[in-house]
């Protein structure tokens, strides 16, 4: 009786792989087809074969195959930089080649170089962060020009990492799509600060990392409390405030103070910020306006406000809000500073002061008519417990100051009349209130 061994079809290698690239040559592994045993089909060599971009269909043997059986990787010369291959293996044994196993696609290049360019944060939410950077190629892929044009062979991967607890972790895995050119992460904690890194990636490998950005996560504060007129005087308007209940999980680094214009609305006119310049919280809360005019770019100065000692004029009155500002969240106009954006909540509510001196206290307070009226005097006995700002009368160009004081059990209104440049025009002082008990001051005529 005859026996052989059917001409069956040897299977493919399996798991293909490039452990090392350069320029012009690769080094190629893989796998058997299978365990072999007493019955298998015995392999007596490998075949490599190679195929070049664009059509990947003209394929030949390369330099150095076929491999014995009992090598199982190869190295691959003669390759042109900055071009796309394809390799491919066979099994070989008496019955001919087998079944060509998965073809490996690859570039012929070097690691990325450098890590991608202007990394910056664009968006800060409560538990968010996006980043953003500007789009890598060319060298910097360690190929050339042709693979950037093939964006699904290379992209961008992000890390991001608290220093203090942890190392750096990825975060976002941006290969096979190198047209994205930002990302959000939304595990962030709100005042956790961090560092970001991000690295170029390609089939060929990932290079090394970008110039670390390091970031403290915010969200906008609340609203500043309790804005009040502090004082006046015809140069100057004092206000202060308190802190906003919500600062934002990150200590207050400044407040803006806003003047409102007729023509323009609410402009900020000055800051209220650490001391010199070094960053120490809270941020000052009072701020004394003297008129001038603010210019974030000092280039932008006209010269239209060079009056001093003060812009301010004299018996005008002036409105103000106040905006509390942090690190590390957005808001409407946000300031890219060198620690990070300078975001700002909404505005408190509107407080107003004349620009005007206060009045020295009234000596002595008229009864009846202003002439040959009587005077009331009593030596360290008047005291002032309300004082009203100046405001108009029906007239535009005139301003009424009322004052109330207390005597005893008798309270006295005093109404005194100005024009515009403060100008005494009339006086009013009546009794407008009494117990009817108690001793009358003393009269002197």
């Amino acid at each position: 009786m005859l026996y052989f061994k059917m001409a069956t079809t040897l299977p493919a290698p399996v798991n293909l792989a490039v452990t090392s690239v350069s320029l012009k040559s690769v080094q190629l592994t893989w796998d058997m087809p299978y365990v072999e045993t007493a019955d298998a089909l015995p392999i007596t060599q490998y075949v490599v074969q190679m195929a070049m971009e664009p059509s990947y269909t003209g394929w030949f043997d390369v330099q150095n195959s076929p491999a014995d059986n009992t090598a199982y990787s190869i190295l691959v010369t003669q390759l042109e930089p900055d071009f796309r291959y394809a390799l491919r293996v066979l099994a070989n044994s008496e019955n001919g080649l087998g079944t060509a196993s998965e073809s490996l696609y690859f570039w012929a290049g070097l690691l990325p170089n450098e890590g991608p360019r202007l990394v910056q944060r664009v968006e800060s939410e409560e538990a968010t962060i996006k980043i953003q950077w500007e789009r890598p190629g060319g060298a910097m892929l360690g190929t050339g020009t042709r693979m950037e044009a093939v964006t699904t062979d290379w992209g961008v991967r992000g890390y991001m990492w608290d220093p203090a607890v942890e190392e750096p972790r990825l975060v976002y895995d941006g290969l096979g799509h190198a047209e994205i050119v930002q990302f959000t992460v939304a595990n962030a904690t709100c005042g956790g600060s961090y560092k970001i890194a991000l690295s170029c990636v390609t089939t060929i490998g990932e290079g090394p990392l970008s110039t670390v950005l390091d970031v403290t996560n915010a969200k906008l504060p609340g609203v500043p409390r309790n804005v009040v007129v502090t004082n006046t005087t015809t140069s100057s308007i004092s206000i202060a405030w308190e802190e906003p209940e919500d600062t934002g999980c990150v200590p207050i680094y400044q407040y803006r103070i806003l003047r409102y214009y007729p023509e323009a609305g609410f402009r900020v006119v000055g800051y209220a910020s650490p001391a010199d310049g070094v960053l120490q919280v809270p941020a000052n809360r009072m701020y004394v306006d003297d008129g001038r005019c603010f210019f974030a770019n000092p280039a932008d100065d006209d010269g239209s406000c060079s009056c001093p000692p003060s812009c301010l004029q004299a018996g005008q009155l002036y409105r103000y809000q106040v905006q509390a500002c942090v690190l590390g969240a957005y808001g409407v106009d946000t300031l890219e500073l060198a620690e990070g954006p300078l975001g700002c909540g909404p505005n408190s509510n509107t407080v107003s002061a004349y620009a005007a001196d206060l009045s020295d206290p009234p000596r002595d307070i008229r009864l009846g008519e202003p002439e040959g009226s009587e005077i009331l005097l009593w030596p360290g006995s008047m005291e002032k417990f309300q004082s009203c700002a100046p405001v108009p009368l029906e007239s535009s160009e005139m301003y009424s100051i009322s004052t109330r004081w207390q005597h005893q059990d008798c309270s006295y209104l005093q109404n005194v009349a100005y024009d515009s440049k403060f100008q005494q025009h009339e006086e009013d002082c009546q009794q407008v209130a009494s117990k009817g008990t108690g001793r009358p001051p003393s009269r002197m005529a």
